[in-house]
């Protein structure tokens, strides 16, 4: 389970990077 929430949290950090570069990359 613990393993399992860590995969989650990781990928919701991607993500939430991925936008954030590409709305970065818009204001831009």
């Amino acid at each position: 389970m613990c393993r399992n929430y860590v995969t989650l949290f990781s990928l919701k950090s991607a993500a939430l990077l991925k936008v954030w570069y590409r709305s970065r990359q818009m204001s831009h």
